[in-house]
């Protein structure tokens, strides 16, 4: 048998050892039956009889573990900004959350590459086996998308080293995007259909479906590189009740190759399943549960269409929407506003060498505040210029959704500092919260009467989203570690706060 790495030499099963075993490529494990059925003739009900006490389904992770000598557990690689889910998951599953180890992000809140190889080096070196990477296709909270088109070519070239492990997609959010990249299949007929009750005078011909002007935006170049590498993870996860806005609980696992499915099989031998054979519940974690979440799905895919003029196109009229928003988020405060918006993914000057001139970024804002804002869909469209959409387009995160930080700006002198600040802004909306009528007049009692002027204050203390702290009723929105260098780094805006 050989050895996940190419050309090594081939060996029988029992010659290998246990870190050997634990990195056989999943396509060589997965084909043992087939082999032994084969060139043996074991039949798959004598293999399963065999092997029921052996596996782990019947021993339990720490008897199977000390069985074959596996003294640490196998890990999960997973980005920080995972869903709750995750660790939920592997502790009910007996794995342990301790075992799902979390991979920094960069600043787009996608799984750090540098980091990802560092870690796999370590397991590497420790010989520490892994279960799996896996890719976010769309954070609930962020809307990034890991590089899981990188992450796969980790692993051809960690398997050359002689560590192998499965790639997971967590599509649940973004999985349905996909559906953008794909023509309507030619029988696909997009047409009124004429009613029944119509009376011959009124009737009129079945007329081709007029979806009217109802523009959307394509997808990011990056995000679809990434959709489009989702053929090469093992399996993925994917929630119609999200991003194909069916009901609860609707909700699917696929593998790409469907023998991995019998790795976790179940059988109710009560129920009558039928010529086919086919069970209820029997190649996952649930038992019974509704099928009108099923048909609603099946019914769903069937009228809408999986492709870029059916559900796909839903999707990018709302990439459309949330590129406006996102261009109302991102020019919303200035040097005159009592407030501070930022958004959390960056405008397109300040990931580029001009990033350290304010004015280019400020020119930027100008071109969306001129050029976008104010103006009708239609006219955004067919403007022209191709930089308008391309601008509107760069907007935002990978997939749909807005996170942005709201502060307010604080009265401060000149000697006090970023900390001082937060102090003196917690102190102030205690008061607000108890009913102080002239929140200035405390802004004074507490910064004394020297030598001031108006700062950003950014609160680096809150992580979530919080519900209003003050009667104005905004929410206080904190970034991520990555963004918070961002903001430090901009230009402090010195105005007086408009009377």
């Amino acid at each position: 048998m050989l050895k996940c790495a190419p050309g090594a030499p081939r060996e029988l099963f029992r010659d290998l050892d246990s870190w050997d075993l634990l990195n056989l490529r999943s396509e060589d494990i997965l084909e043992i039956p087939d082999r032994l059925a084969r060139e043996f003739g074991i039949s798959s009900r004598f293999l399963e009889s065999t092997m029921e006490k052996y596996i782990v389904q019947s021993t339990g992770m720490n008897t199977l573990n000390a069985n074959w000598g596996v003294k640490d557990s196998p890990k999960f690689l997973i980005a920080s900004t995972k869903h709750y889910s995750w660790p939920k998951g592997v502790a009910l599953a007996g794995i342990g959350s301790d075992n799902l180890v979390n991979v920094p992000v960069d600043k787009h809140s996608r799984i750090d590459l540098v980091a990802l190889r560092h870690a796999l080096d370590h397991c590497l070196a420790e010989h520490q086996a892994i279960y799996a990477i896996v890719g976010t296709i769309g954070t609930t909270e962020e809307g990034a998308v890991d590089p899981l088109a990188e992450i796969i070519e980790l692993r051809e070239e960690y398997q050359k080293k002689g560590l192998s492990f499965l790639i997971h997609a967590d599509i649940a959010w973004g999985g349905y995007f996909t559906s953008a990249l794909r023509d309507p299949l030619a029988e696909w007929n997009s047409q009124w259909p004429v009613s029944s009750s119509s009376t011959t005078e009124g009737a009129q011909d079945a007329s081709t479906f007029d979806r009217g002007y109802v523009p959307t935006v394509s997808l990011k170049p990056y995000t679809i590189h990434q959709l489009e590498a989702l053929k090469g993870a093992d399996s993925v996860t994917i929630d119609p009740h999200k991003s194909a806005y069916c009901p609860y609980p609707a909700g699917g696992l696929c593998y790409r190759d469907r023998r991995l499915r019998h790795l976790l099989t179940w059988s109710a031998p009560y129920i009558q399943h039928g010529k086919r054979g086919e069970d209820i519940g029997i190649h996952g974690v649930q038992g019974s549960k509704p099928g009108a979440a099923a048909a609603s799905v099946y019914m769903h895919h069937s009228m809408i269409g999986l492709h870029n003029q059916g559900h796909g196109g839903l999707l990018g009229e709302v990439s459309f929407t949330r590129a406006r928003m996102a261009a109302h988020w991102a020019t919303i405060s200035d040097c005159s506003t009592p407030y501070i918006v930022v958004p959390f993914n960056p405008l397109r000057f300040e990931e580029s060498p001009y990033s350290a001139d304010a004015d280019a970024v400020e020119s930027e804002k100008e071109f969306i505040r001129t050029r976008i804002l104010g103006r009708s869909n239609e006219d955004i469209v067919k403007d022209p210029d191709p930089g308008v959409l391309a601008e509107l387009r760069s907007l935002g995160s990978d997939l749909n959704i807005n996170a942005f930080v709201c502060n307010f700006r604080l009265k401060v002198t000149k000697q006090k500092n970023l900390n001082e600040a937060i102090t003196v802004e917690a102190k102030q909306r205690s008061k607000l919260g108890s009913g102080a009528a002239d929140p200035d007049a405390n802004a004074k009692e507490e910064d004394g009467d020297g030598d001031e002027q108006w700062e950003w204050v950014v609160n680096v203390s809150t992580t979530t989203l919080r519900k209003p702290t003050t009667s104005t009723g905004v929410y206080l929105i904190a970034p991520p570690r990555p963004i918070l260098a961002k903001i430090r780094g901009r230009r402090r805006c010195s105005s007086p706060l408009p009377s």
